[in-house]
């Protein structure tokens, strides 16, 4: 074989196979990847919960906040798809607009960053380490309508 024929076969396989790691062997805490966020683009809020990966990420995340979470996200404008292929979608319960509202933002790449504000505080929650403690630009713009609110870190 050519050397050339080598150096593709070697780079192939190593576009296919990745780092070596498969899905069975990454660490617990390793992020999902959404590869099919571009689909939900001007759905309804809800629609994120019918993917079963998405559904699952956030009931790990959420805990026990995942049903007023949704409850939350049942009146809304619908689900954006931005510049950078990442959901961003905001809601109220329904008939308690500026009560109970809640926003979700998700990279492709696996981090979701959610809040739910409900009885004067915004609930912080996300599966990105680096902003536990600082919430994101789309959550402090969800913040800012409700400056009465106390905002409340819910990932550890």
């Amino acid at each position: 074989m050519k050397p050339i024929a080598i150096c593709c076969l070697l780079l192939a396989s190593f576009l296919v196979a990745g780092n070596g790691v498969g899905k069975e062997n990454l660490p617990a805490g390793h992020l999902m990847h959404f590869d099919n966020l571009n689909k939900f683009g001007g759905g309804y809020s809800l629609d994120v919960f019918d993917d079963k990966k998405i559904h699952a990420a956030l009931k790990k995340l959420l805990g026990k906040y995942l049903s007023q979470f949704k409850d939350n996200l049942s009146v809304s404008d619908g689900i954006a798809i931005n510049t950078a292929g990442a959901l961003e979608t905001s809601g109220c319960a329904q008939h308690l607009c500026t009560i109970e509202d809640a926003t979700l933002y998700m990279h492709a790449s696996g981090e979701i960053y959610a809040a739910i504000h409900t009885d004067k505080k915004v609930l912080y929650f996300t599966t990105d380490a680096e902003y536990k403690a600082k919430p994101i630009d789309p959550i402090v713009r969800f913040m800012k309508a409700f400056p009465e609110a106390q905002l409340v870190l819910m990932s550890k």
